[in-house]
Parts: structure tokens; sequence; C-alpha cells
């Protein structure tokens, strides 16, 4: 994924369209809100681990330059533009923009200190992301849970479909069986509020009782109380 497809990504919910318009906005006089949604999106990306892919090396970055292409370079006093050309026969589109990031040494942890690392420019869109932000990765990880559960409920009504076709028998009401179908744990760890079937296995015992009972009842018709009640627990216990 490229750099500058995350960063448009996340000017999609912005009044810009573009990364190149916020930076145009940031650099106008009345800059102040352009400014605000720089800073709100540079919080987002700051520590994306990226690699450029015309100097293959690695950087941190930390926000999002109000620079582009045709800015100049105050050290060589040159456009990006020019100097991207010259250094490595890059030609970088009008609406190409920049992030400052600093050079870091392959490593796991996310904090890095200025004092012993390089900063530079770097254009967005010559930049792969490698690994995401602290801030983004905890987005993913939350929609990670929710695709999860989605797969999870997915599943869930397909072998609910299945069990149906087998027993030759379809529900009427098909929450009941969904119901009878989830344990407490994935209420109490998973999905709290949701009713398992603890309350429908209740029921379900009480109905085999009965019919227990009514078998061993017709069925031993001749024995006493005592020795039924010991046939009817024998049956139960053992099944």
């Amino acid at each position: 994924m490229l750099l500058s497809d995350l960063i448009q990504h996340e000017i999609s919910n912005t009044v810009y369209k573009t990364p190149f318009e916020l930076v145009q906005a940031v650099n106008s006089e009345n800059s102040i809100d352009a400014k605000r949604i720089s800073e709100e999106i540079s919080t987002k990306i700051a520590g994306t681990v990226v690699i450029t892919n015309y100097n293959k090396k690695t950087y941190v970055v930390d926000h999002i330059a109000s620079k582009h292409a045709s800015s100049i370079m105050e050290s060589l006093n040159i456009p990006y533009s020019e100097y991207y050309k010259e250094q490595y026969g890059i030609e970088l589109t009008s609406t190409s923009i920049f992030v400052h990031a600093f050079r870091t040494i392959a490593r796991k942890e996310w904090e890095y200190e200025e004092s012993d690392t390089s900063s530079m420019y770097l254009v967005a869109n010559l930049c792969y992301v490698t690994q995401f932000s602290p801030c983004i990765s905890t987005h993913l990880s939350f929609l990670n849970y929710i695709l999860d559960h989605v797969s999870h409920c997915l599943n869930h009504y397909f072998l609910l479909e299945e069990l149906q076709a087998q027993i030759q028998y379809s529900f009427s009401d098909k929450s009941l069986l969904r119901t009878a179908f989830t344990h407490m744990s994935y209420c109490t760890m998973i999905e709290s509020g949701k009713s398992s079937n603890e309350r429908l296995e209740f029921l379900g015992d009480s109905v085999l009782d009965i019919i227990i009972t009514q078998y061993v009842f017709e069925t031993y018709k001749h024995v006493n109380e005592g020795k039924v009640c010991r046939i009817d627990f024998k049956i139960i216990v053992d099944d």
C-alpha cells in the first residue's frame, strides 16, 4: 500500500478531495481549518513505517509536510521535482506531496529518538507502507474483530441450514434454533446480552422427563411405584 493511498483514505472524511488540495489549503492565508485537519491526520499516521521505492531505505513518518513537487528545496534552492529528476531520474507529478520522516534502523518497537536519526522529506506516492501506525493498527484490530464475528455468524447460519436439511425439518422460528446452539460462554466472552441455550435446555430436559415418565408408566403397568421410579431414573442416567 502506498503512503499516499493511506493519506487519501484519511482525507476522504474531510472537506478536501486529495492530499494535494489539503497541502495547498495549509499554505493559503486562511488555513486554520486545513492546519487542524492536517495535524489530525498527521497524528493518525505518525509512527507508520515506510520504505521508499527510490533509495530502498526505511523511515518512520512524523507528519504531513506543507510541501509539494514545485516547492523549493531550501538546501539546494531548486524545486523538489528538479531534485528528484536529477538525483533519481523520477518525474514527480504536480500533485505529489511530502511527509516529514525520520530515518530509522529496522526494529520492532514504535518508539524512536530524533537525536539518533536523520530527518528528511519523503514523497508520499513513492513510499510503501510496511507497518501501520499504532493509531491505525488499533482500528484495524477492531475491524478484524468485526470481520471474524461476521464470519462466525455466516458459518453458524450455513451450519443451521445444513442441519435442517439433514433432519428434513425446517424451523418456523429460526431464532429459537440459533439460541439452541448458543452456548453461555459465547454470550459471556463474545456477545454480551445475547440469550444462551440454558433456558431452552431446561425446557428440553423437562419435556424429555415427561416423555420418559409416560413411557415407563405405560410400559410397566404392573410394577409398583418404587421400582417404576428406579427404572425411570436408570433410563435418564444411562441416556
